[in-house]
C-alpha cells in the first residue's frame, strides 16, 4: 500500500542494497527535477513545471538507502561496456519529507567511463527546502593519456534562482599546475513565461608550469537569441585573449575576439600534455556579424616565430572571410621563412555541404627538421620538398591529388645505419601516393627502383623494390647486439603494413664486401678507469633476449642466396680476436618478428675461412677452415649446428715421436731432424654456443709407411691432445721420456707465438683499411740438439682482386743462416706454395686454379716443386630434376623484363 512503511534488502555477489521508508512509486528522473525546481523555479517555465508536477509530489516520499558495491563490473561490462567501478564503493542517502532534508554520500577508489577516470572520488550533498550544496573531491581526474587534474575540488550551491560554482586544483610536482576559477549563474524571470540567464565570471588564476594566467571579471548575458559578452579577458604579461560584443538578430551587432602577444606555449601544454612543445606569439582578431542571416565572419591572425621543440619554423599569416553568395568560408594562409614563402594555402569551405576546395603549394620546404621530430627513426636528413597538392570534395573524406617533388633529399635510417638519397617525384591521385619507378640511391651510387602506393586515409602502403648491388645494412655492434654488419644485395623486396604490422619480404643474393657478424659476448666499460672488461654472456640468456628499438616493430622474412661475396663472422671474444670467419654458399631464410627474436633456417657450406683459436689469452693460433664444412640453422642463430674442420699449419721436427736409439746413425739423424709440415686439425661440431672441440694431427708430406708409424704413437686421444697442446704452445712435439731440452723449446715457442700474434694483429689492422689482405708471419728456431736444422722465417700473404674475382695466396719459409755446422752453412734455402684462383663467371661456379707447391721428401732429405692448373665447375641443387631444369631451361623462351 502507498502509505505503508517498507523495508527491502538485497544481497548478491554484485552489490548489497538496503532500503526503508515510502519509496515504492518514486520515479528517479522526476524526483531530481522536482528537487531542482525548488531552488531554480525561474528556470522551469510552464511546460517544464507542469511536466514535473504531474509526475511527482515530493511530500509523498520519506526514505533512506545504502548501496555497497562488490563486483559491479561483471554486469557493467555487458550493459555499459565503457563504465567500470572499483569494488568496495559505497552510496548512502536519505530524504525526509516536511523539511525536505536531503543527504547523499558517495565514495569510490576508481570510476572509469571510457577515457574519463576519477581516482579516490568523494561526493557529499546536503540540502533542505531553501538551498542545496554539492561538494566533490578527487585526487586525480584524467581524460585519456594526455589530460590530468590533481587534487581537484568543486563546490556547487543552488538557491533562489542562482547557481554558484567554485573549481580549484593543484599538483605537488616540481613545476606548478594549479588554478582557481569561480562563476555564478542567475535565472531572472521575464514576461511571456521566459527567463534571462546572467553569468558572472569572478576573478581567477591559472598556473601552468609556474606561468601565471589571470582571468578578469566579466558578465555574459543570454536572453532568447541574444548573447552578450562584456569584456571577457584572460591575460599573461602583456599578452591576452579577450571576447566582447553581441550576437543577435540585429545585423549591426558583432562579436569580437582579440589576441595580442598571446604565447602558444602554455595552451599547447594543456592541449598536448607536454608532448608537443609548440611556441609562437599570436596577434590577430576574429569578428562575427549578422549570425542569423548573412553570417559575416572575418579573421586575420599572425603568428610570429612559431615552431616546435625549440625549432623555429617561420612566421604564419592566416586570413579568412565569409562569402555570402556562395555561403562559403574563403581561407588563405602562408608561412614565411626569411624572404622565402615555402608554404601557401588558398581555397574555400562550405559548411552546408561539408565540401571544400583547397590548394596547397610547397616551394623548397627544408626537410632537415625531420630528424628533430623523428629522431628515433631518421637522422642526417637534408634536401627540399616541393609540390602542388589540391584537397577537394567532402571534408570528412577529401580527395587529395597533385604531386610532390623530392629535391636532393638524403636521409639516414637509424635501424639500418645507412643513408639513402632521393631525387624524384611522387604523384598523388585520389588520396593515393603513387610510386612509379621511384629511384632510391645508396651511398655508393647503386639504385633501388620502387613501385607501389600509399593510401592516406586507410594508412596502408605496399611497395615493391628491385635493386642491384644495393647497400641495405651498415651497422655495428652498438646498433644491434644480436647481429650487425654490411649487407650489399641484389634482388627483390616487398614492404607493406597489412595486419597492423610492418612486413618486409626480401629475396636477394649477397654481393661483394658483404659481411654479417654474430657476437656471442657482451662488453662492459668501467668508467672509473681506462680498461675494458669483457664478460662472456650465458648463451641461453643471449638467445632469449629480444632485440629492442625500432627493429622490434618489423616482421622480416628474408630469403638470401649466400655466396662467396658474404663474409660471416662469429665473434667469441673480440679482445683477442677469437673470431670464426667464413665464406661460402647456401640458401638462408631469416625471420625477424615483432617479438624481437631472430630466427634462421638453412645450410651454409664453407668454401674458405679461418678461425683464430685462443687459449687463456696465451695461445693465439690461426686455423684455416677446410672447404666443405657446414653450419646448419633451424631456429635461433645461436642454436646453429656446426660441422667444421680447421687446420693450423706448422713445420717442426718429428724426432720427439721416434725412439731415441733410432737416431744414432748420421743419415737417419738427418731425416729425423729435418722439419716437415704438420697439420693440427681442429673439428668443431654440435651447437654454436657450446661446440664440441676435437683435435687431430696429420702429416701431409710423409709417405704412407712413415705416416703410419708416426701416427701409431698418437693412438690414444689423451696423447693426441697433449701433443696438439704442445704444438700450439711450444710449436714442437714433446718427448715422453723427458729427454728434450725444454728450455730451448720454451724459447722457440715464445718467439714463434709472439711473431704469430704480431702477424695476426697486423692482419687485423690491415683489415680495417683493406679487408681483402691477410698476412701471416712466424719465426721458428732450429733444433738446438740437431746440427742439421736452421732457423726459419715463415711468411703467408693472401689477397682478393677485382671484386673477389681473383684470389692470390702465397706462403713459404726462408732458412735464416743456412744449416749450421755444415760446409754449406752460408746457403739460404727458400721454399713455399703459390696459388691463384680465378672466377670465370659472375656466380663463381666456374673457376680456374693454378698452383705451385713444394713437396717434402723426408727420406731423401730434399724437396721438389709441383705445378699444376685446372678448371672446376660447381652447381648446388636439391633434386636431380632441379639440376636438369637449370641446364635445359636455356632452350626455353626468356621472359621480357616487364614479365
Amino acid at each position: 500500500r502507498f502509505q505503508d512503511y517498507n523495508t527491502t534488502t538485497l544481497k548478491s555477489d554484485v552489490f548489497d542494497v538496503s532500503m526503508e521508508g515510502n519509496f515504492w512509486n518514486i520515479r528517479p528522473a522526476f524526483f531530481v527535477w522536482g528537487l531542482v525546481q525548488n531552488y531554480l523555479p525561474a528556470y522551469f517555465v510552464d511546460e517544464k513545471k507542469s511536466l514535473v508536477q504531474n509526475n511527482l509530489d515530493l511530500t509523498q516520499f520519506n526514505f533512506e538507502y545504502t548501496v555497497r558495491i562488490k563486483d559491479a563490473n561483471r554486469v557493467l561490462r555487458v550493459l555499459y561496456p565503457g563504465l567500470s567501478i572499483s569494488p568496495n564503493s559505497r552510496i548512502a542517502s536519505f530524504f525526509r519529507r516536511g523539511d525536505d532534508k536531503l543527504n547523499l554520500v558517495m565514495n569510490a577508489d576508481t570510476i572509469r567511463y571510457n577515457d574519463l577516470i576519477l581516482q579516490n572520488w568523494k561526493v557529499n550533498m546536503t540540502g533542505d527546502s531553501v538551498h542545496l550544496k554539492l561538494d566533490c573531491w578527487a585526487d586525480k581526474v584524467g581524460y585519456g593519456p594526455r589530460y590530468h587534474l590533481f587534487n581537484l575540488r568543486n563546490e556547487l550551491t543552488l538557491e533562489e534562482n542562482q547557481v554558484n560554482n567554485r573549481l580549484c586544483w593543484c599538483n605537488w610536482e616540481a613545476s606548478t599546475y594549479s588554478g582557481e576559477l569561480a562563476a555564478s549563474m542567475s535565472f531572472k524571470p521575464e514576461e511571456n513565461h521566459s527567463y534571462m540567464t546572467e553569468i558572472k565570471v569572478h576573478p581567477g588564476v591559472i598556473v601552468m608550469n609556474d606561468s601565471v594566467w589571470r582571468v578578469d571579471s566579466s558578465t555574459i548575458l543570454l536572453q532568447g537569441k541574444e548573447l552578450t559578452v562584456d569584456n571577457f579577458r584572460v591575460r599573461h604579461g602583456d599578452g591576452f585573449l579577450s571576447v566582447s560584443g553581441k550576437i543577435s538578430e540585429d545585423p549591426q551587432e558583432q562579436l569580437l575576439v582579440n589576441l595580442k602577444n598571446f604565447d602558444l606555449k602554455d595552451p599547447a601544454r594543456i592541449a598536448w600534455n607536454k608532448r608537443l612543445a609548440l611556441f609562437g606569439m599570436t596577434t590577430g582578431s576574429l569578428s562575427l556579424q549578422d549570425y542569423y542571416n548573412d553570417f559575416i565572419l572575418l579573421t586575420d591572425f599572425y603568428v610570429k616565430d612559431w615552431g616546435i621543440e625549440g625549432d623555429t619554423l617561420g612566421s604564419a599569416h592566416f586570413r579568412s572571410y565569409w562569402d555570402t553568395e556562395t555561403k562559403s568560408l574563403i581561407v588563405g594562409a602562408e608561412n614565411r621563412v626569411g624572404r622565402e614563402t615555402p608554404l601557401r594555402v588558398n581555397g574555400y569551405y562550405n559548411p552546408s555541404t561539408d565540401s571544400l576546395d583547397v590548394n596547397v603549394r610547397l616551394d623548397k620546404v627544408g626537410l632537415e627538421r625531420l630528424r628533430t621530430y623523428a629522431s628515433d627513426m631518421l637522422s642526417e636528413v637534408d634536401g627540399y620538398l616541393s609540390g602542388n597538392v589540391s584537397v577537394s570534395g567532402v571534408a570528412r573524406h577529401p580527395d587529395i591529388s597533385g604531386f610532390v617533388y623530392l629535391d636532393s633529399v638524403g636521409l639516414k635510417i637509424n635501424a639500418l645505419n645507412t643513408k639513402f638519397f632521393v631525387h624524384d617525384s611522387i604523384r598523388i591521385d585520389r588520396s593515393r601516393f603513387l610510386f612509379r619507378n621511384f629511384s632510391l640511391t645508396d651511398p655508393n651510387g647503386s639504385q633501388a627502383i620502387l613501385n607501389g602506393e600509399y593510401r592516406v586515409f586507410d594508412n596502408l602502403y605496399k611497395l615493391n623494390a628491385q635493386f642491384e648491388h644495393f647497400l641495405v645494412l651498415n651497422t655495428g655492434f652498438s646498433d644491434n647486439e644480436a647481429f650487425y654488419g654490411r649487407m650489399v644485395l641484389s634482388g627483390l623486396a616487398e614492404l607493406d603494413n597489412a595486419h597492423e604490422s610492418v612486413n618486409v619480404t626480401v629475396n636477394a643474393q649477397t654481393e661483394s664486401t658483404s659481411q654479417l657478424s654474430i657476437p656471442l659476448t657482451e662488453s662492459l666499460t668501467e668508467r672509473s678507469s681506462n680498461f675494458l672488461h669483457f664478460i662472456t654472456s650465458d648463451a641461453q640468456e643471449i638467445q632469449n633476449s629480444p632485440v629492442s628499438g625500432i627493429m622490434s616493430d618489423i616482421n622480416l622474412n628474408a630469403n638470401l642466396e649466400v655466396n662467396d661475396n658474404l663474409n660471416v663472422q662469429v665473434i667469441f671474444d673480440p679482445t683477442v680476436g677469437d673470431v670464426l670467419r667464413t665464406r661460402g654458399n647456401g640458401n638462408i631464410k631469416i625471420d625477424f618478428g615483432k617479438d624481437g627474436h631472430l630466427n634462421m633456417f638453412g645450410e651454409y657450406q664453407i668454401t674458405k675461412g679461418d678461425y683464430l683459436f685462443t687459449l687463456s689469452n696465451l695461445v693465439n693460433k690461426k686455423f684455416v677452415l677446410t672447404p666443405g664444412g657446414t653450419i646448419n640453422w633451424s631456429g635461433s642463430p645461436y642454436d646453429a649446428m656446426l660441422d667444421i674442420n680447421a687446420v693450423y699449419n706448422l713445420k717442426t721436427s718429428i724426432t720427439e715421436l721416434l725412439p731415441v736409439e733410432t737416431s744414432a746413425e748420421g743419415e737417419d739423424k738427418v731425416s729425423e731432424g729435418r722439419k716437415v709440415p704438420v697439420e693440427c686439425v681442429l673439428n668443431l661440431s654440435e651447437k654454436l654456443t657450446n661446440p664440441v672441440v676435437k683435435f687431430d694431427i696429420d702429416f701431409p708430406t710423409l709417405d704412407a709407411q712413415n705416416k703410419s708409424y708416426v701416427q701409431s704413437t698418437l693412438a690414444s686421444e689423451d696423447e693426441k691432445n697433449k701433443q696438439v697442446f704442445s704444438l700450439l704452445v711450444l710449436n714442437h712435439f714433446y718427448r715422453t721420456d723427458d729427454a728434450g731440452d725444454y728450455g730451448a723449446q720454451a724459447q722457440t715457442a715464445g718467439v714463434t707465438t709472439l711473431t704469430e700474434m704480431f702477424a695476426n694483429q697486423i692482419s687485423r689492422w690491415f683489415s680495417k683499411y683493406n679487408e681483402n689482405v691477410d698476412i701471416g708471419l712466424a719465426y721458428r728456431f732450429g733444433d738446438r740438439e740437431n746440427e742439421f736444422t736452421s732457423d726459419e722465417l715463415e711468411v703467408a700473404v693472401s689477397t682478393q682482386l677485382l671484386n673477389d674475382r681473383i684470389t692470390i695466396s702465397a706462403n713459404g719459409n726462408v732458412d735464416v743462416g743456412g744449416n749450421r755446422n755444415t760446409a754449406d752453412s752460408r746457403k739460404t734455402n727458400i721454399g713455399g706454395d703459390f696459388d691463384v684462383e680465378v672466377k670465370l663467371n659472375k656466380q663463381g661456379s666456374l673457376k680456374m686454379k693454378a698452383y705451385s707447391h713444394t713437396d717434402e721428401k723426408l727420406l731423401y732429405n730434399n724437396t721438389e716443386t709441383i705445378q699444376g692448373v685446372g678448371v672446376s665447375y660447381q652447381e648446388s641443387f636439391d633434386s636431380f630434376r632441379e639440376l636438369l631444369k637449370k641446364y635445359f631451361g636455356v632452350f626455353r623462351r626468356k621472359k621480357s623484363k616487364y614479365e
